[in-house]
């Protein structure tokens, strides 16, 4: 019987902002600028890494390393942006994926115990939360980001999930977790959870897990 539920944030809760705001077809940044998708993929990962998998920063000061972050795209991708005008892109790929905050709401009354486990940025982070008020439904002590952690859930040494589990209130067995990444699942299955892909790319999501839940 699953006693707690731990969620990815990107492609679970929130639609992968980084995903959409430079692949999408025509408006992403790639096809908008005419960047060559192959280099443009590599200078934007190397980038993501030094600010997601490192610790930098803190909540206090997320505006600052933002404005960093963007800077280092525009130089490394030739934009011809100002950091204010890709803030204000990000902020507009910024939604929630269908009936999953519901989904939370539901299970917060109902006692699970909640946790995120995401590779992310403070500054993303951020911005969903200043948007869907993330700590409403999460303790701020249950929010495991890779950046504050230092390393991904990729990592062989699994520092994440040993950062989850640290904050469990019951076993990692009576705990699902959920991720919209395969490789992420089998690490997490690894680690000794009960784990499951999202169906990212469907309505159905939050029925889904409901059913894994056994709440339908």
């Amino acid at each position: 019987m699953f006693k707690g539920v731990i969620f990815d944030i990107g492609g679970v809760i929130i639609h992968d902002i980084k995903e959409h705001l430079f692949y999408d077809k025509n408006e992403g940044l790639f096809d908008k600028y005419k960047i060559d998708k192959t280099v443009g993929k590599q200078i934007e990962k190397n980038i993501w890494e030094q600010y997601a998998y490192r610790v930098i920063g803190n909540e206090k000061n997320w505006t600052e390393i933002e404005n960093k972050y963007w800077k280092d795209i525009i130089k490394g991708l030739k934009l011809p942006l100002k950091t204010a005008a890709l803030i204000k892109l990000a902020d507009k790929h910024t939604h929630d994926v269908k009936n999953i905050l519901p989904l939370i709401k539901e299970l917060k009354i109902l006692k699970y115990d909640l946790l995120i486990c995401s590779n992310n940025t403070e500054f993303w982070f951020q911005r969903a939360n200043s948007k869907y008020r993330l700590t409403s439904f999460f303790n701020q002590n249950n929010i495991i980001l890779s950046h504050r952690v230092g390393e991904s859930k990729s990592n062989p040494n699994q520092g994440m999930f040993k950062a989850v589990e640290q904050k469990l209130k019951y076993k990692k067995e009576n705990y699902l977790f959920i991720d919209d990444k395969q490789t992420n699942v089998e690490a997490a299955l690894k680690y000794g959870f009960s784990a499951t892909l999202f169906p990212y790319t469907s309505d159905y999501g939050s029925t889904y897990i409901k059913k894994l839940l056994n709440l339908i």
